[in-house]
């Protein structure tokens, strides 16, 4: 079994402090501007899902083989770069039905959840999760804005999180990493007499 040594935790323990001072950044620049960084999560995750629909098509005319599966490759690919083409071109849309989503999904969450509940002490969060839903849903562009803020928050605290566990990490206690197993097992034989 071979151990983590120093040099090779002290380039990981780096990285995760700048990973966490990148969230940190994008978290504090999500809070300050919601608005504007909504638009940016639209063209990022526009590009991401372009990506993928590349992949799939590029998948699909490589393969050469044109089942039903492959076939799936390529409609998913060009519905994917449709709904791309909607997040990067469309981002105002995009952004005005998240709430509604939101608001719905949170809504039935704790119609299901209260449903499902029999206790007092457990209808609580229930009904809180339906007011939030519906809040969502009656007023969605400030509750779009302040879902946005709470998204920089969490980021901005998972990056304080990742940067002091990086730092505070003792490289010497780290646990051992184990050898990749390459399938093969070393079996002892030993011959069994009949007496």
């Amino acid at each position: 079994m071979k151990k983590r040594t120093t040099e090779n935790v002290l380039p990981r323990r780096l990285l995760a402090v700048l990973l966490g001072a990148l969230l940190i950044l994008v978290g504090v620049l999500t809070v300050l501007f919601a608005a504007e960084t909504s638009y940016a999560y639209c063209y990022l995750l526009g590009a991401g899902l372009a990506v993928l629909g590349i992949v799939r098509l590029v998948k699909y005319y490589v393969d050469k083989k044109h089942g039903l599966g492959w076939l799936l490759d390529a409609v998913g690919g060009v519905a994917l770069l449709v709904v791309a083409a909607l997040f990067v071109l469309s981002p105002k849309f995009i952004i005005s039905l998240l709430p509604y989503i939101l608001g719905l999904t949170l809504v039935a969450a704790g119609v299901g959840a209260l449903l499902s509940r029999n206790r007092l002490g457990s209808v609580v969060l229930p009904i809180l999760t339906i007011v939030l839903g519906v809040v969502f849903l009656f007023n969605p562009f400030e509750a779009g804005v302040v879902f946005t803020r709470i998204f920089g928050v969490a980021l901005t605290i998972l990056g304080i999180v990742r940067v002091i566990s990086a730092i505070v990490s003792d490289p010497k206690k780290s646990a051992p990493v184990e050898e990749p197993d390459d399938g093969i097992r070393e079996l002892e034989y030993r011959e069994i007499s009949d007496k």
